[in-house]
């Protein structure tokens, strides 16, 4: 059985009701690195009579995913499946955890079988477009409610000022932009200093350095520095 800490209950009651709400918004719930993002998942999981699916965009994240339900429900039968072919697995139950690659396809499937929910973990490494593999899933699916969980609600994009030259900025994922913001709203921002008063972050010493940057070379489009010369300079 799982403990919770004193700063993931709000968050994870805010979950469980954006998931019983009638018609919400795809939004986003912002938890800092060792926030236990899959405690989160597994609560939500267990905390819904509907059918749900998980998404996040690795085996490994889904393996901690599933384990970190398996933990919390001790032991849940038949009513958790998971369906990724780097899994070799193709399972489709109540609680469903997937990989974008395996189910991109199967919108109209699991239409038909009656999911409306899903929730996103690393939501920040899914594009925003509608023409996505997520994009095309979702409406295919028909899926009513998503929720994304992140620690990186924001993305590095290139734009081009009045002049044409291109630069970088980073924006926020529920951000407008010309190819359109999938997701809508911030429901919870958890915080690091959270994580230190509660002694699971070590306190942050700075230490300022001097550092040469004219070793650094920006990329063809302008928009970043090349690998190459980033290494250089640090070296």
């Amino acid at each position: 059985m799982i403990t919770l800490r004193e700063n993931q209950e709000e968050p994870i009651r805010k979950a469980i009701a954006f998931f019983n709400e009638k018609n919400p918004k795809p939004s986003l719930i912002v938890l800092p690195t060792a926030w236990g993002k899959s405690i989160l998942t597994a609560f939500v999981a267990r905390n819904t009579a509907d059918k749900l699916l998980i998404l996040q965009p690795s085996k490994e994240l889904l393996e901690q995913n599933f384990k970190k339900y398996d933990a919390l429900c001790g032991g849940f039968g038949n009513n958790a499946g998971i369906y990724s072919a780097s899994f070799g697995k193709r399972e489709m139950a109540q609680i469903t955890y997937a990989t974008i690659g395996t189910i991109k396809n199967l919108g109209a499937e699991f239409k038909k079988h009656g999911f409306t929910k899903m929730l996103i973990d690393e939501a920040h490494l899914y594009p925003r477009e509608a023409d996505s593999m997520l994009g095309r899933f979702l409406k295919d699916s028909g899926i009513t409610h998503v929720l994304g969980i992140t620690a990186t609600p924001v993305k590095l994009q290139t734009n081009r000022d009045r002049s044409g030259s291109t630069y970088s900025k980073l924006v926020m994922l529920t951000s407008r932009s010309k190819k359109g913001n999938f997701f809508k709203n911030i429901i919870h921002v958890g915080q690091v200093q959270e994580m230190v008063r509660l002694g699971f972050w070590s306190k942050l010493t700075y230490q300022a350095e001097g550092f040469d940057d004219s070793l650094l070379v920006f990329n063809t489009s302008k928009s970043e520095y090349t690998e190459e010369s980033v290494q250089a300079a640090y070296d």
